[in-house]
């Protein structure tokens, strides 16, 4: 399949001073995914790793589903793409996968590493936004969650809006957050595809550039939520 057309000539319409251009940079003139690279056995033990993880997240999505949703409930939200709540074993095998090669680790030390076999996304009014996130946690933590990193994305010129947050529950399981407004969440499903094209291989790094800008300036449109100055700025506990 060619190149979507529309990013052809890209690179000439942009202004090379922009904020935009120089965060995109590094994310598109990084090296291409892996992929399927890699030997049989180290597949097969990604594969083992993945069923694991899965299975033992599995074992727990109902009961953290309800209190999740709960919590964001209280807090003014309302959950979204419950359907896709639990990572399946193939995608969190090439996860595994890749990580071991990316970072030549064992794939157990990868496996350790993954945060989001069972996520969810909660979806706030923007207005209500900073007190949402702050009281879901409190509540969350309540319940005998344990906050492990909560990492913000509102910031302009990020090619993503929300905030991240990692979670523990009492099993060991680390689960994962995404708070969005309703325009963030438009700006990731509308996002996505384009995600999807700059993520292929065969991608150069000029188009990948084109694509980072692109969706850099359909995240902007959303609006950031009022008050969440220093709420999530990267802020990390050590994830055990």
């Amino acid at each position: 399949m060619g190149f979507p057309s529309r990013y052809t000539g890209r690179m000439e319409t942009l202004d090379i001073s922009s904020v935009a251009v120089f965060r995109c940079l590094s994310k598109a003139c990084a090296p291409p995914p892996v992929g399927t690279g890699g030997s049989t056995k180290l597949g097969h033990a990604a594969h083992r790793e993945a069923v694991a993880l899965v299975s033992k997240a599995s074992e727990i999505a109902d009961s953290v589903t309800k209190t999740v949703g709960s919590s964001v409930a209280k807090g003014g939200g309302v959950m979204a793409g419950l359907d896709h709540k639990l990572k399946t074993p193939r995608s969190m095998q090439r996860k595994i996968h890749n990580k071991s090669l990316e970072r030549g680790q064992d794939v157990k030390e990868s496996s350790s590493t993954i945060r989001d076999a069972l996520r969810f996304t909660a979806v706030i009014p923007t207005a209500e936004y900073a007190k949402s996130v702050k009281s879901t946690i409190k509540e969350l933590e309540s319940q005998g969650f344990k906050t492990l990193e909560l990492d913000s994305h509102w910031t302009r010129g990020d090619d993503y809006n929300g905030i991240h947050l990692i979670f523990q529950h009492p099993n060991g399981t680390k689960v994962e957050l995404q708070f969005h407004t309703p325009e963030s969440l438009h700006a990731k499903r509308l996002t996505h595809p384009i995600y999807v094209e700059f993520r292929k291989p065969h991608t150069t790094a000029e188009q990948r550039l084109a694509m980072a800008i692109e969706m850099v300036d359909i995240a902007d449109k959303a609006p950031v939520p009022p008050g969440i100055e220093g709420l999530g700025l990267k802020i990390f506990r050590k994830v055990g």
